[in-house]
């Protein structure tokens, strides 16, 4: 049978027997087979999200509890979290308890689906960052060099298995899609422009808009050393933006959706084994968009960037084909 921790009190206290109230824990040590009981806050977020039905990933434990800037992502059709802490990022089972300690979701009758899963074999993560940096020196010759010299590994984000979309965001006032179906490994850009101001990078409207920019795993090497560079097909230089009627002009082309990039993205590659394709992340400047399309109409609409400063890469995306 399984062990169960206490978490650490909230500013509520912990839900306790006498509450009857629902208790939400994770089995971070999945080896061990210990649940740990989360904090008052963390479980009022989770039921809360719970009772409306919410059948998106659902981040929680963005209170003043969360001392140490854990991130949490709630999936309840699998009954799963997404932890991202200063452990690294895993993902874990998730279960609900209810007032008398019962378990109620997963079916306490069944193996949890994640340890069932976890118990078959069938999860093999081979997208490591070791995978992912073995494959990105091998194909520039790099040799011995330190990864977090290029990347920062704990910034990377994890949307594979995912197969219905977040809900949108803003950045830098465009609409944001996740990019599901990809894992991020994080380039090390944190205080590398404007003189370490970091404002571009907010998650809101003053940042910048994000874009997506189809490229080869050769190509990411010259891509994160020099920038992205106008390439020689201008299919749209000679056309005018589709809201401000300027001239279009010679640019480096990218988009706010995924599937162009995608498209345009090397057929070739892999790692550790496994087809995957790979496109770079990127922050655009929102005045220097180009617009070849509109985004409110067309989510894959083509951008043009016209000054390589005004686009900025901070991740390199793969997805397995």
């Amino acid at each position: 049978s399984s062990r169960v921790e206490k978490g650490g009190k909230g500013k509520g206290g912990s839900y306790g027997r006498s509450e009857k109230k629902p208790i939400w824990e994770l089995m971070k040590d999945t080896r061990a087979q210990r649940w740990t009981r989360m904090p008052f806050e963390f479980s009022v977020e989770a039921e809360a999200a719970f009772v409306s039905k919410a059948t998106m990933p659902v981040a929680v434990g963005r209170g003043s509890w969360n001392t140490k800037g854990a991130r949490y992502s709630l999936h309840f059709g699998k009954m799963t979290c997404f932890v991202k802490d200063h452990h690294g990022e895993r993902l874990v089972p998730l279960r609900r308890l209810d007032g008398k300690e019962k378990q109620t979701h997963p079916d306490p009758t069944s193996e949890h689906p994640r340890l069932a899963r976890l118990k078959s074999g069938v999860i093999d993560d081979w997208l490591t960052n070791d995978a992912f940096f073995t494959a990105f020196s091998a194909h520039i010759g790099l040799g011995a060099v330190d990864p977090s010299t290029i990347f920062d590994f704990k910034y990377n984000e994890d949307w594979r298995g995912y197969t219905r979309e977040f809900k949108p965001s803003k950045r830098g006032g465009v609409d944001y899609y996740v990019p599901i179906g990809c894992k991020r490994f994080a380039v090390k850009v944190k205080g590398k422009y404007d003189g370490g101001d970091n404002t571009w990078m907010r998650m809101d409207d003053k940042g910048w808009a994000v874009a997506y920019h189809g490229t080869s795993q050769a190509g990411c090497w010259g891509i994160l050393q020099k920038g992205l560079q106008a390439g020689g097909g201008q299919a749209h230089a000679s056309g005018t933006d589709v809201r401000t009627g300027q001239k279009i002009g010679n640019g480096i082309y990218c988009s706010p959706g995924l599937s162009v990039p995608l498209n345009y993205g090397d057929k070739g590659a892999s790692i550790a084994g496994h087809a995957v394709q790979i496109v770079m992340q990127c922050r655009v400047r929102p005045s220097a968009i180009k617009r070849c399309h509109d985004e409110n109409s067309n989510r894959d609409a083509y951008w043009v960037i016209n000054d390589p400063s005004d686009i900025r890469p901070y991740g390199v995306l793969v997805k397995p084909k």
